[in-house]
């Protein structure tokens, strides 16, 4: 057994004789916590009131599990444009922090074979399941990587704990796509990287996860719901966004800048999405989560074993990030979507967690400070701004910190060629991309999509544009910078507003340089876009041509290869 596990399994059998307390504080005002011990005092309640001024965060949902298995509940700020008070019971989409419980659920399946529970046989030829299956072997036919040896050698521990080293090619899906559509599109996905050679996070080795739960379990909604949900009375949790919204409970959402965004996800995105990063939760049901995870696994109210040490102590590897700070193991997972922002974070040894929900877009940096204000507090530490956060987030949608685009006023005018037309990848699929003197049906509602949102000023000649509709995005932009270098912008436009506010504007969601192809003779041939995976590939080391070095190549379809 290792030391996490006996850890864990030495909190079981102290925390069972603990009375599961809980109070919430509210702003304003605070609800009278009576004669209990407060692990939110004033002082920390007043300074994450300035943390979410400081960071202009709109409401803040918080749950600390404190030792022993009580639980604070702390709720700032506001969930409705209307001024409706956050709470505790308030929904979000926790997005990739939903990764733990696939990884969880993956582990129960695992269980299930090993003790005949399974309602669907292995392949012929595969004699068990474990976390060093063979993705071949568990989906034939369908697992298939680019690169081959990868493809042969990957197993379920690869795929949940990212070293397959394929990157996160999260602009391939769209909302049209289901997981198995995934699975079948990986094959057309260019790795960065040996397989267990570097760490990439990659959402659709979850999607993958979640098409292999419901090929041997029937459903993997169900299958979650059914083993962690309703046997941790998180009766609040779903999948679906049209039940959440039925309870009238879910937040709205707002981007950086304080324009409300819609929910980021409907129920016909969940067969996508389930598995990366589609649970909708609470402050005050994720912290039953937690306090069965510091619980060895058992469910402190209902001394019901929810899941096994083994499959705890896998999956501290497996669907969460850990790390060490200031002499405390943390193991923790952010999440984040349009308009969402989460983090869950235990520290297994000293038997506390927290749980954080932010109703606006990209407040890690909240979402930090006040996590690490309360544990402090439980370190009887003073904060240390020197020392970096040991939080680490990723999102959905993709990297935010890619280039930028130039600024109006040093645009160039572009190459003397014909940028305009299809193009295409067989992972990626297709758009138009149109210029500004572009007239045909289809570009002129591009155009317009754009001078609408970025009015007074009109599309420039020194850009080119696209509708593109992936998961979190509508539209691209691919602005010149010189030679044959673009840098293109995803974006998602609301030419009508959103909410109360109906002015247009945009939210981009991650950028990266494209370098055209131009034959000798002017045909445009094709575009690579790089800086997708944040830092030099293997494909990149090795050198070669701009369609061999590319993290994706797309090929201009109105052009012919000359031999």
């Amino acid at each position: 057994m290792t030391a996490l596990a006996l850890s864990l399994a030495l909190l079981t059998l102290c925390l069972r004789s603990y009375a599961l307390r809980s109070v919430q504080h509210v702003l304003p005002p605070p609800v009278d916590s009576g004669n209990i011990d407060q692990a939110l005092p004033p002082d920390i309640i007043r300074n994450i009131q300035s943390i979410v001024d400081a960071h202009e965060v709109p409401g803040l949902s918080v749950a600390f599990v404190q030792p022993g298995g009580a639980v604070e509940y702390g709720s700032w700020g506001v969930r409705t444009e209307d001024g409706d008070s956050m709470t505790s019971d308030t929904l979000f989409i926790i997005a990739s922090c939903s990764k733990a419980f696939t990884a969880a659920a993956i582990g129960l399946l695992i269980e299930d074979y090993a003790a005949g529970r399974n309602v669907t046989s292995l392949p012929n030829g595969v004699d068990r399941l474990d976390w060093d299956t063979k993705l071949k072997d568990i989906l034939p036919g369908e697992w298939q990587l680019m690169d081959g040896s990868a493809s042969e050698m990957a197993a379920l521990k690869d795929i949940l704990s990212h070293q397959t080293g394929v990157p996160r090619h999260d602009l391939s899906y769209s909302r049209e796509d289901g997981a198995k559509d995934m699975v079948s599109r990986l094959r057309y996905l260019r790795p960065a990287f040996e397989i267990r050679e570097r760490w990439h996070y990659n959402n659709i080795m979850y999607m993958t996860a979640q098409h292999i739960i419901t090929t041997y379990a029937g459903s993997f909604t169900d299958y979650v719901r059914d083993r962690i949900f309703l046997p941790l009375n998180m009766t609040s949790t779903t999948y679906s966004a049209s039940k959440a919204f039925e309870g009238g409970k879910p937040t709205q959402t707002w981007d950086e800048n304080g324009r409300r965004l819609p929910w980021a996800f409907k129920d016909s995105d969940i067969d996508l999405i389930a598995g990366a990063g589609g649970i909708i939760s609470s402050a005050q049901d994720m912290s039953r989560w937690v306090q069965m995870l510091l619980n060895g696994g058992v469910d402190p109210v209902s001394n019901r074993r929810i899941l096994t040490p083994d499959i705890i102590d896998a999956g501290y590897g497996m669907g969460w990030f850990r790390s060490s700070y200031r002499g405390h193991s943390l193991v923790m997972h952010g999440g984040s979507l349009p308009g969402m922002s989460a983090l869950v974070a235990l520290s297994p040894y000293d038997g506390v967690g927290i749980v954080a929900l932010a109703n606006g877009d990209n407040k890690h940096a909240a979402l930090n400070e006040a996590a690490l204000t309360i544990l402090h507090k439980v370190w009887g530490q003073q904060p240390d701004h020197a020392t970096q956060s040991p939080f680490v987030y990723t999102s959905i949608t993709g990297d935010t910190n890619g280039p930028r685009p130039p600024r109006a006023d040093v645009l160039e005018d572009l190459p003397p060629y014909d940028f305009t037309g299809v193009y295409l990848n067989e992972g990626y699929g297709a758009f138009v991309l149109c210029d500004s003197r572009n007239t045909s049906g289809h570009c002129a509602s591009v155009l317009d999509d754009f001078a609408t949102v970025y009015a007074p000023e009109k599309p420039r000649t020194s850009e080119l544009y696209a509708a593109w509709p992936r998961f979190s995005t509508s539209h691209m932009r691919a602005s010149y910078v010189g030679g044959m270098r673009f840098v293109v912008q995803a974006l998602q436009l609301y030419p009508e507003g959103y909410g109360k506010n109906t002015t247009p504007f945009a939210l981009a969601s991650g950028s990266a340089f494209a370098d055209f192809v131009v034959r000798d003779d002017g045909e445009v041939l094709g575009f690579g876009l790089f800086g997708l995976v944040g830092e030099k590939t293997n494909r990149e080391k090795k050198g070669g041509n701009i369609e061999e070095t590319a993290d994706v190549w797309f090929d201009r379809a109105t052009w012919k290869r000359v031999q």
